[in-house]
């Protein structure tokens, strides 16, 4: 092996990942000019990471549903997914509330941090204005009620929804037409042969920017912590800090279970999934880290193709842990802020009304997420609209922990 393919093969190696975070702490921190001049290299190198997602899930998700509804284990997969799942859900929720019950980040003990968190509300309420005015479903939908919700996740037209990027439009097409793929017994193997191409050039593309991640991770990490800075951190230190803990708990118990049905040691699962977790944390995009989630799956813990294939695009567009985990801690922080106690009617009310917003947060991203906080407040009669630029001031260290817990908890499930 020559000293250049050597380079090459350690670019995206632990220790080069490691430096390359310490880096972008340290510029995005001291440097802030140099890292938004870097952002555009970010942005880029994260457009051609999503330009073939869509391909690569259309071309996966065909072939592992034809194959699985052939497969004699089918009806397994498929109880453990209405079982796993939502219990899935219920816990991350459980975790966000229980470490919110725990630290009480939005009990203020002194005057000085209300005035804080005051003063974080006037200086980005003008800013986020626009941002925080969210209606509660689409609007083009919003008139119709349930059954026009229920219509618009089923594609009219698949090239428009794979245009558009509606990710949800996609997974519903793949899942019937690959379910009609796998009755028909005419030009079958023709189709397949020719999806299972389309992937594995996809797998190809997607090995390659894997080589380039430290150069990604490092502009789009270096502008995130530019932007977001230190101030809001110190100001609502209570409620990262809750997040953090309880995405820490979900990571836990995810390299737990993943450990367990991989036969592996614990330490082992969280370097083979390192480079996925990083790429969760600099993107911010649950979506963009499916392929490297399903290549270390599959590869490094052993986990059956078919199978991952199915579920890792499914979950992570369906069921996302890490938004029910913070929707949860969300409106337990309003609560205490405003001085509500919670029950036992309540804290149940606010794990079910969390999962189910989770569920509904398939699509959306950053700050579009805190407009389904009112599936969880609203029910409790709490006033969360005043509250939601203190949560839009810490948005950007909240989101890439979302992601986290989105991938990872979607790893031990399909696990």
């Amino acid at each position: 092996m020559t000293a250049t393919q050597s380079a090459w093969r350690h670019l995206g190696g632990p220790a080069a990942l490691a430096a390359t975070v310490a880096l972008s702490i340290a510029v995005g921190l001291y440097a802030p000019d140099l890292a938004h001049w870097l952002a555009p290299l970010g942005d880029a190198y994260l457009a051609l990471l999503k330009m073939v997602l869509l391909p690569f899930l259309l071309a996966a998700m065909l072939c592992s549903v034809t194959h699985i509804f052939r497969a004699p284990d089918a009806r397994d997969y498929l109880r453990g997914l209405l079982v796993v799942y939502p219990v899935g859900l219920l816990l991350a929720a459980a975790a966000g509330l229980a470490w919110a019950l725990l630290l009480q980040p939005g009990t203020l003990t002194s005057s000085s941090a209300g005035n804080v968190l005051g003063q974080i509300v006037d200086a980005t309420s003008e800013r986020y204005a626009t941002d925080v005015e969210f209606p509660l479903v689409p609007r083009n939908v919003q008139a119709e009620g349930g059954s026009s919700m229920l219509a618009a996740v089923i594609p009219s037209n698949i090239f428009a929804a794979l245009g558009a990027g509606e990710t949800l439009q996609v997974l519903v097409f793949c899942v019937l037409f690959g379910l009609a793929m796998g009755r028909s017994s005419t030009g079958r193997g023709e189709l397949l042969g020719m999806l299972e191409g389309v992937y594995r050039t996809c797998q190809t593309f997607v090995q390659w920017l894997g080589r380039l991640l430290p150069l990604g991770l490092f502009a789009l990490l270096s502008a995130h912590i530019a932007q977001s800075g230190l101030a809001p951190l110190v100001a609502m230190g209570g409620f990262v800090l809750a997040q953090a803990l309880g995405t820490a708990t979900l990571l836990i118990a995810a390299l737990a279970v993943m450990a367990w049905k991989a036969r592996m040691g614990p330490l082992a699962v969280a370097a083979a999934l390192g480079e996925t977790a990083l790429l969760a944390v600099a993107t911010r995009s649950s979506i963009a880290c499916i392929p490297a989630a399903i290549e270390a799956l599959v590869t490094r813990l052993r986990l059956p193709r078919v199978g991952v294939e199915l579920l890792m695009p499914l979950g992570v567009t369906v069921f996302r842990f890490g938004p029910a985990l913070y929707f949860a801690l969300c409106a337990a922080f309003v609560a205490q802020l405003y001085g509500r106690p919670l029950g036992f009617s309540e804290a149940a009310l606010i794990i079910a009304a969390a999962s189910l917003a989770g569920v509904a947060s398939s699509g959306t991203t950053g700050i579009l997420s805190l407009s389904l906080l009112s599936i969880v407040c609203v029910p409790l009669r709490l006033p969360f609209e005043a509250a939601l630029v203190l949560f839009v001031a810490v948005d950007a260290l909240m989101d890439p922990l979302r992601t986290l817990g989105i991938v990872l908890g979607n790893c031990a499930a399909c696990s």
